[in-house]
């Protein structure tokens, strides 16, 4: 009796020793979505990349300036995510790029597609689900990502305008180090909105 005490005792101190070491390799409630948005928004990137190159060689200024922003936007994003989700025990694999390059006016439409639908999922799936399990820290990367689409979104919309123009100079950008909120070089924001980065401090891009 003695012996089986003393076994249990043993048992309860090593579950309390190694449980939180053996934790870290469980990964955690929302892991998966996030993992799932780690590869959606892995492949934007590379759109944006191939894109951009594309928007030069047509001469279409403005179009690689802005994609090439938000390819830096995206890289931000990326790696706040794959923080979050090593954080909760997973592995943000690097997906294999499945990419057609067309003209850069089909590449933007492609883009205001694949935004407005990678948005729409943020709301509706994963953030809504880590605010009902108030998961904070997946809440606060999510909605700087949400929060940054929208203002992509808003830009790549207002270039689709723009672009049948002509070829017309080109704007630059300016990217939050920490949260990849993208603004226009010309915008008088003193500080970023998302987090408490001063302007100084946000990424030129042109």
């Amino acid at each position: 009796m003695i012996f089986i005490k003393k076994l249990f005792l043993y048992i309860s101190i090593l579950c309390f020793i190694c449980g939180p070491l053996f934790a870290k390799n469980i990964p955690g409630k929302g892991c998966k979505e996030l993992v799932e948005l780690y590869q959606q928004e892995w492949n934007i990137k590379a759109q944006y990349s191939a894109y951009a190159k594309k928007a030069d060689a047509e001469g279409f200024l403005q179009a690689g300036s802005l994609f090439r922003a938000v390819l830096k936007a995206e890289e931000i994003h990326l790696t706040n995510l794959a923080e979050e989700i090593k954080h909760k025990g997973g592995n943000p694999q690097d997906p294999v790029i499945k990419l057609q390059v067309k003209s850069t006016q089909e590449n933007l439409d492609e883009l205001v597609k694949q935004e407005s639908k990678t948005q729409s999922d943020i709301l509706s799936g994963s953030l809504k689900k880590a605010r009902g399990a108030g998961d904070m820290d997946s809440v606060r990367v999510l909605n700087d990502i949400c929060q940054g689409k929208a203002m992509v979104l808003g830009y790549l919309k207002l270039l689709q305008k723009e672009l049948p123009a002509g070829k017309k100079g080109k704007k630059g950008y300016a990217i939050c180090p920490l949260c990849g909120y993208l603004i226009e070089d010309s915008n008088p924001l003193r500080r970023c909105p998302l987090c408490p980065i001063k302007r100084e401090s946000f990424i030129r891009v042109n």
